[in-house]
C-alpha cells in the first residue's frame, strides 16, 4: 500500500483529500506547510511514497518543495500539484516537474484515477 503526505495548509481541502485517499486503501499523512513537509521527507525519507501538495502554500511552496525533493534530497517521490491556477499559468519546466496536475475544487474521481495510475492501492473500494 503507498503511504501518500498530503500537504495545504487550508484544513478542509487537507480534509478532503485525505478522506479520498482513505476510502481509496491508502494510508496518509498530512502537513500545513512546504516546510513541515520537507522536514518530514528528509527525517524518514523512505517512508512517504507519493507527496500530494498545494502549490500556493505560504513559505517554502508546493513548487519549492517539488524541487527540494527532487534536487536536494533526490527522492523518487511522485509529486501531485493541485491549485487553482491552471498549469498554463506556470512556466513549463515547473510543471514538468509534477507527475500531475490537479485543479481544485478537487474532484475525488480526478484524484483516484492519477492515484491509480502513479501508485497504486491495495485494495480500492
Amino acid at each position: 500500500m503507498s503511504r501518500i503526505l498530503v500537504v495545504d495548509q487550508d484544513a478542509p481541502s487537507r480534509r478532503q483529500t485525505l478522506g479520498v485517499l482513505e476510502d481509496c486503501g491508502y494510508e496518509s499523512g498530512s502537513c500545513d506547510s512546504g516546510d513541515q513537509a520537507l522536514a518530514a521527507l528528509r527525517e524518514y525519507p523512505d517512508y512517504w511514497q507519493v507527496l500530494i501538495t498545494e502549490v500556493a502554500l505560504a513559505g517554502l511552496d508546493g513548487v519549492g518543495l517539488m524541487q527540494a525533493v527532487r534536487y536536494d534530497l533526490k527522492l523518487p517521490v511522485p509529486v501531485i500539484a493541485v491549485t487553482v491556477y491552471q498549469p498554463s499559468v506556470f512556466d513549463h519546466g515547473v510543471v514538468q516537474g509534477f507527475q500531475a496536475w490537479l485543479c481544485k475544487p478537487l474532484s475525488s474521481s480526478r484524484l483516484k484515477a492519477v492515484l491509480r495510475k502513479i501508485a497504486p492501492a491495495s485494495e480500492e473500494h
